[in-house]
């Protein structure tokens, strides 16, 4: 979770007092209870199933809870005030592992007044899915839609057994209430620590990344430098370990190659620390690398028999061992895209050249694939074509760019989670170019959310990084700076933003 430091100064509080910046995000447990919420509330079961300092198995920081569920007992905090749903905050957001077994029956309960007021399980707040074990998940629950629906008071938070017995231990982390403005929509000055934000675009005919920078309000990125790679590497895509380290996917070489960020904004022949490779079948392309808990996984493809996404242990790969597993379905057809949605399920965009484009979601554990949305007419265009870059946005919809022409395609956290999600038509769909219709090259490759929520888009055909900025319910866009130049073709231009934004899931 991406935690907001307000360091108080004199240019600060001026600045504070005059802009008046959304609420930020209210931090309830990280180490410890924090901002007066009192664990002291948590009820039941035996002794030794409640350690609000565990140091086993943590997701940031060095503490974690360790919880065993047991008669129905709960780890509980009693709020230092009563809050109203919504208004003061509009959802909870923390992660959860499950320990050895995973799949604990376990509930979210708002409770007023020493009675629960509200409740929803685990279980339907990842999706429907069960908490899987010794993996971290981030569970992002809104008052505002979901099983966890609720606009009334409350005065504390629990996570209770359900189960009426012993179950297996489990962890808790990073727990606060989200703010009534995300992270991603509050003023720039509170973002960060006062850190720039920088882009990184890889220049895949050129062996090189380029950098650019913003630093104030403005919604323009500039040109910073380009650091050269050399040695033959082609850059298909980037993106950050939860380390902070920068990975390049380089499909020249069919390797992954860690630097760190200072080498990529500073030095004059970077080197990467860490080499990993080949990937899975040395004669196929790699082209995107997604991380999330512990684990980071690249789509890979020779645009025939084999489509697979290869899946990382992060310790390994920083170790530079070569220890992958094959994630493989018949639903896979040239996996380009990744993304990771709030409730850390991997969708992937199916490139395939046009003959059968979708978008699929696929159980890292299993590798099976139990979503797949499949290409309509919106128009005169189609929803997917050639789909490529992937993104999520704080409203929980997915942007699809499409490779095959000059769109963008959105869809709804509510049409994602649609059983009956298949050939539907996007609820917003961007036409880049209106008047081109195919001009033997590719159009949209990656893309990336800001951390002002701002969408970059890697767009091929005029080799350039063009953005927008929209708004949700009903989305609406405006078109924004283009940076010319910004990027080469061929090559996926898998574009990341550092600090990583809020909008992202790892």
């Amino acid at each position: 979770m991406l935690k907001v430091v307000v360091r108080i100064g004199f240019g600060l509080l001026f600045f504070a007092n005059a802009l008046s910046a959304p609420a930020a995000n209210l931090v309830v447990y990280d180490d410890q209870s924090e901002n007066g919420f009192n664990d002291g509330c948590s009820f039941g079961g035996a002794a030794g199933d409640l350690d609000v300092a565990n140091t086993v198995t943590v997701h940031s920081g060095t503490l974690s809870i360790r919880f065993t569920p047991d008669n129905f007992n709960a780890v509980s905090w009693c709020a230092p005030a009563t809050y109203s749903a919504t208004t003061d905050y509009t959802g909870i957001d923390f992660w959860v592992n499950g320990g050895t077994t995973g799949s604990q029956n376990v509930d979210v309960v708002l409770g007023l007044a020493g009675s629960a007021v509200k409740f929803a399980s685990l279980t339907s707040l990842n999706g429907g899915n069960p908490i899987p074990s010794a993996t971290w998940v981030h569970i992002q629950a809104p008052f505002t839609s979901g099983d966890l629906t609720y606009s009334g008071l409350f005065d504390k938070i629990s996570l209770q057994d359900e189960s009426g017995a012993v179950q297996a231990n489990m962890y808790f982390d990073d727990v606060a209430l989200v703010g009534a403005a995300s992270v991603s929509e509050q003023n720039y000055i509170f973002g960060d620590s006062f850190e720039p934000e920088y882009m990184f675009v890889p220049q895949f005919a050129n062996s090189s990344i380029r950098v650019y920078q913003r630093s104030t309000n403005s919604t323009n990125f500039s040109f910073v430098r380009e650091a050269p790679l050399g040695g033959g590497i082609k850059p298909n895509a980037i993106a950050f370990a939860p380390d902070g380290s920068l990975w390049v996917v380089d499909d020249g070489n069919i390797r992954l190659r860690r630097y760190t960020l200072q080498s990529i904004l500073n030095s004059a022949n970077p080197t990467a620390i860490t080499t990993v490779g080949p990937v899975g079948a040395s004669s196929a392309d790699i082209f995107d690398l997604q991380f999330f808990g512990a684990y980071a996984y690249v789509s890979q493809s020779d645009f025939g028999a084999t489509n697979r996404i290869v899946k990382f242990a992060v310790s390994d790969l920083n170790a530079g061992n070569n220890i992958s597993t094959n994630l493989t379905n018949a639903s896979l057809s040239v996996p380009a895209g990744l993304a990771f949605d709030a409730q850390g399920r991997l969708w992937i965009g199916n490139y395939n050249d046009n003959n059968n484009p979708t978008i699929v979601r696929m159980d890292t554990g299993t590798g099976n694939v139990d979503k797949i949305g499949t290409s309509v007419v919106v128009g005169t265009r189609a929803s997917l074509s050639n789909p490529e870059g992937l993104a999520f946005d704080s409203y929980g919809s997915l942007w699809v760019g499409n490779n095959g022409e000059p769109t963008i395609s959105v869809y709804s956290e509510s049409q994602l989670n649609d059983n009956a999600f298949g050939a539907t038509a996007p609820i917003y769909q961007i036409d880049v170019d209106p008047g081109v219709i195919f001009a033997g090259t590719g159009f949209v490759g990656g893309i990336a959310m800001d951390r002002h929520g701002d969408l970059r888009v890697n767009y091929e055909y005029a080799l350039s990084v063009i953005s927008y900025t929209f708004a949700a319910v009903p989305y609406t866009s405006t078109p924004l700076a283009a940076l010319a130049g910004a990027t080469t073709n061929p090559g996926r231009g898998g574009i990341a933003i550092w600090p990583v934004p809020s909008t992202l899931h790892r």
